[in-house]
């Protein structure tokens, strides 16, 4: 606190003290940051003060919450300097919006990549030869109850997913929370893994250093532009709306802990399974 702030609360103090039989400062003054948050963004003018002008004064006057601790009549003076900056208010609802997003794009992500999942299942053929491997679309066709079964899971997975996105967007409970930020870490590192697995082996491809089939090379090229950027992209949304929740929480370590876990924990699976060769 500058000079001029510490006079104008030693005036204020005598000024009022005599009308209450105590000084103010024996209640509950309000803290340095909420007096900053009350008159952020609000621009400072000179003050008439007995008809004299005060440099960089500005009166605030407190709402009925908080009046009773800034004195009588819940007015204050506030020393600022005209020439320290004043930023624009920013809005705790336009503020949460942009902490909600990343979780609602988790949600569309998860459920549009749902539905393929399910139409197959279901019999249907839609964008399968053309953007899927071989193997998987003959399982498809000769519809093979194990790889049907497959298709069931993994498109409840992928709605899981979409409601760990929705999970994501606002503060939970302690146990709720801790899961939501965990799927969200093992979901980051499972989907850019793979993303860029697709993408890797499509530019290997596509440079002539790795050879296939010339009947794979168009589907080469869908796993390098859709699929490959499709996973990546929801996993950065996965990251995101996870640092935004752990953002947003009391106890940052504890939960950001439990997002640690789950990104190693996915990271291991994938590990395992490229020197399985199953991935």
């Amino acid at each position: 606190m500058g000079k001029d702030e510490s006079r104008a609360s030693e005036e204020y103090d005598k000024s009022h003290e005599g009308r209450t039989g105590r000084s103010w400062k024996t209640e509950a003054a309000p803290s340095r940051r909420r007096v900053q948050e009350a008159v952020r963004g609000i621009p400072v003018v000179d003050v008439s003060e007995g008809g004299s002008p005060v440099r960089g004064s500005l009166v605030v006057h407190a709402d009925d919450a908080l009046s009773s601790r800034f004195g009588n009549g819940g007015a204050v003076t506030i020393k600022h300097s005209l020439d320290d900056p004043v930023r624009p208010a920013v809005s705790w609802a336009f503020r949460l919006r942009l902490g909600r997003w990343p979780g609602f794009t988790v949600a569309a992500w998860g459920f549009l990549f749902a539905v393929p999942s399910f139409v197959w299942a279901l019999g249907g053929t839609l964008g399968v030869q053309a953007t899927v491997a071989p193997p998987l679309v003959k399982l498809a066709h000769d519809r093979v109850t194990w790889f049907l079964a497959v298709l069931w899971v993994t498109g409840f997975l992928k709605l899981f997913g979409a409601l760990v996105g929705i999970g994501l967007t606002r503060r939970r409970g302690k146990r709720t929370g801790r899961l939501m930020v965990l799927c969200g870490g093992g979901a980051t590192v499972l989907l850019v893994w793979h993303g860029c697995q697709f993408v890797t082996h499509g530019v290997l491809v596509e440079a002539g250093a790795r050879a296939v089939a010339p009947d794979l090379a168009g589907l080469t090229r869908w796993y390098l532009y859709l699929w490959g950027p499709w996973f990546i992209a929801g996993g950065l949304a996965f990251a995101t709306a996870a640092t935004q929740y752990v953002r947003r929480h009391d106890d940052r370590r504890e939960v950001r802990v439990y997002g640690c876990v789950g990104a190693f924990g996915a990271l291991f699976l994938s590990l395992a399974s490229l020197v399985a060769g199953i991935g």
